[in-house]
């Protein structure tokens, strides 16, 4: 199969075949195929309506998506990546698998695979008004921190799109923020990604807003359209100032997802302290990840 790299201009072709899809995967947006280039590049066919994706990484090791938008052409469009991944003498690994893909392949190949469950990469779905509104018991803790925060610095901070004209003070918020975090290969990756959206942020159909607070960006926020009920939020980081994550959440929350019924926020990568930041805002759901290998 002729596979492609992800540019600037595929996303026209792209972006169609990708919002209407019913998983809510993060994987699925253009924005992820784009600026991940460098740590999971991407590539892609589109061939009769059905699009194949397939990751080649630097070590040499190569990984497919489930062919998408198949429908009941599934088990032959699988067949093809078989075919493929022979030719290129490897085995044949479909990735970012949610229980509703898995369910698919399990009816179209009864049998065919096995499916190793991926918790650490499972994206974390919120229902959007929830996040908007921070309503009931549940998410009283978050709304405090909104509240003070605003009391404490009432005249004193505000909100902006990121854009062109705060990019840079973006990219130095991000690189300071690393540091005090003690800076490591996964954040240069992060990094090199985050510079990628920045800098093409309208062109790849991203978004976001920043808070600034006495002149000092202290937080941002970068997200996309994920499908046609859901908002990706991509990146999010905040200074250690009591409310900041709070805030920039929030806003997030109610600049992009009205008309929208859920935000994914992406996994947790199995690190504890972003599972329990993510899990005090209450998920809806778990949208649980599976990697699947031929059945032997």
């Amino acid at each position: 199969m002729n596979f492609k790299e992800v540019t600037l201009a595929d996303r026209a072709a792209l972006e169609p075949l990708l919002r209407v899809l019913p998983y809510r995967v993060c994987d699925h947006s253009f924005p992820c195929l784009y600026i991940w280039e460098k740590t999971y590049p991407a590539q892609y066919v589109v061939d009769d309506g059905i699009l194949y994706i397939m990751y080649r990484f630097p070590d040499g090791s190569i990984s497919y998506q489930m062919p998408l938008g198949a429908g009941d052409r599934l088990a032959a469009a699988v067949a093809r990546l078989g075919q493929d991944a022979e030719s290129r003498g490897i085995p044949l690994e479909l990735v970012t698998i949610n229980r509703q893909m898995k369910e698919e392949l399990e009816s179209a190949m009864p049998g065919a695979f096995d499916f190793i469950e991926e918790p650490n990469y499972a994206d974390y779905i919120y229902d959007a008004e929830s996040l908007r509104e921070l309503h009931g018991k549940k998410l009283h803790a978050k709304r405090n921190y909104v509240n003070r925060f605003m009391a404490a610095y009432e005249g004193s901070y505000v909100f902006e799109p990121v854009g062109p004209d705060n990019a840079e003070e973006i990219l130095f918020f991000n690189s300071e923020w690393d540091r005090a975090h003690g800076y490591s290969d996964d954040f240069r990756k992060e990094a090199e990604a985050i510079k990628r959206a920045v800098h093409d942020l309208g062109q790849i159909g991203m978004f976001g807003v920043a808070l600034r607070l006495e002149g000092e960006i202290i937080a941002y926020a970068l997200g996309t359209q994920l499908n046609y009920d859901t908002i990706l939020e991509q990146i999010e980081k905040a200074s250690d100032i009591p409310g900041a994550y709070q805030m920039i959440n929030r806003e997030f929350a109610c600049r992009f997802s009205p008309g929208f019924s859920y935000i994914n926020r992406e996994e947790d990568l199995g690190l504890e302290g972003l599972r329990k930041a993510k899990l005090s805002y209450f998920p809806a759901y778990l949208n649980m990840r599976w990697r699947a290998v031929p059945h032997v």
